[in-house]
């Protein structure tokens, strides 16, 4: 008898090991692994002009998960960093008497700088 316990012990243990085993390479080949579920976006920037340059403050980016925004500079430059790809919403935001501007459907792709061009600012 004492002997059949023994066995299944040994049984057990082997089975144990295997199955760390298996788990533990199992982990390593994925962590390892390149692939894209395991690439992470690059941030990539909007950039354009406001037209007149004193008719705008601020411009902001929207999605559905993220708002970011930058000033708008004295030459009407703005820049906004740290864009996750995706599709975005431009509000710029006017100074009286000016109107805000909002353009629809600013594409960002991985890394890659988007420019909208020039907004014109209407009264």
């Amino acid at each position: 008898m004492g002997t059949k316990i023994v066995a299944a012990a040994l049984t057990n243990a082997s089975s144990c090991m295997r199955s760390h085993l298996f788990t533990g390479c199992f982990l390593l080949l994925v962590l390892a692994a390149p692939g894209p579920a395991f690439i992470r976006p690059v941030a990539g920037t909007v950039t354009g002009y406001v037209n007149p340059p004193e008719a705008a403050m601020r411009a902001w980016i929207f999605s559905n998960t993220d708002t970011l925004t930058a000033s708008v500079e004295n030459s009407g430059h703005f820049q906004v960093g740290q864009v996750k790809p995706g599709n975005y919403r431009l509000l710029v935001e006017a100074k009286p008497p000016y109107r805000n501007s909002v353009r629809e459907g600013i594409r960002v792709a991985d890394g890659a700088p988007t420019d909208v061009g020039t907004i014109e600012m209407q009264r």
